[in-house]
């Protein structure tokens, strides 16, 4: 069995959590099924991108990106989506919609709470860069974290801020499910609202992305390219100064947080013997037993 995570240039936290999460939820053994089931979970992956399977389950994944309004999920076993606009795109009832995977996070990965970093910042992926750590760190006086550093770190480092601004969609989901207070920003047109409305929707969250300008990795040659950056730095100084005094951080309400965490815990078990029917075992391979390899 395959799992599948987005291919990225660069990890990417959101998609860093499938190679580990669904054999952890699972406590399976996933090379003892054919290698021509695929399992959907993580991400906003469901679009024409997917690789084709015989067996494709779908594990809270949401819709995105490629043509992922117009595809045929009657293709794929769906047992439940991201948010409430996923499972519209896909003529679904709301009842199949109930949140990202991502929220079992904190259940998953504990952490001591010591809060070292008064405001730190996260961005998307497409817009990470080591310019723009110093300009948050350096120019703003916040902690940067990138979504591309190792996972151990990034869980440590939301944990042990009071607050996250962000622009990277599981930033704020690890945050939510800490109870960390976060603010989205949109910093790119790499980022896309649908997917962050999709998650609110599951979690009843009244939000919205405030827009900043994008701070790109490299800067133009020429006069009028450094005219503009430097307009541009200062409005994003303000701007970022501004929420940071006047932004609303947002938080799920706790209760129907440890309800979404306890439907999702339900459901898995629920779809689990479906997923890891005998059926499709392969009996005869010398390392399928009844335990999970050591490599796992």
């Amino acid at each position: 069995m395959q799992v599948y995570v987005h291919p990225c240039p660069t990890k990417n936290i959101g998609d860093e959590f499938n190679h580990w999460f669904w054999q952890e939820i699972f406590d399976e053994d996933f090379r003892c099924y054919s290698d021509d089931i695929l399992l959907v979970g993580i991400g906003t992956v469901l679009n024409d991108k997917l690789p084709k399977a015989s067996i494709t389950h779908v594990l809270g994944s949401g819709v995105g990106y490629g043509n992922g309004g117009k595809v045929d999920p009657s293709r794929w076993n769906i047992h439940f989506v991201r948010g409430k606009l996923s499972a519209n795109a896909l003529g679904l009832g709301e009842q199949m919609a109930i949140s990202d995977p991502g929220i079992l996070i904190s259940r998953l990965r504990p952490q001591e709470v010591v809060h070292q970093y008064p405001i730190s910042f996260m961005p998307h992926i497409g817009i990470d860069s080591e310019r723009y750590r110093r300009f948050i760190e350096e120019v703003i006086g916040w902690h940067y974290i990138s979504p591309s550093d190792e996972e151990d770190k990034i869980l440590k480092e939301i944990v042990a801020s009071s607050k996250l601004i962000t622009s990277a969609m599981h930033g704020a989901i690890i945050a939510d499910s800490y109870r960390v207070p976060w603010l989205a920003v949109n910093t790119s047109p790499e980022i896309l609202p649908f997917k962050w409305q999709d998650w609110f929707s599951s979690l009843n969250i009244d939000a919205h992305l405030t827009q900043l300008p994008a701070y790109w990795n490299q800067i133009r040659p020429g006069l009028k390219s450094k005219a503009i950056n430097f307009v541009k730095e200062k409005q994003l100084k303000s701007q970022l100064l501004k929420l940071l005094k006047k932004g609303h951080f947002q938080l799920s309400d706790a209760q129907p947080l440890v309800s979404k965490q306890e439907q999702l815990l339900d459901k898995l078990a629920q779809v689990k013997p479906l997923i890891f029917s005998e059926e499709h075992r392969i009996g005869n391979a010398i390392h399928c037993d009844d335990s999970l390899s050591e490599e796992f």
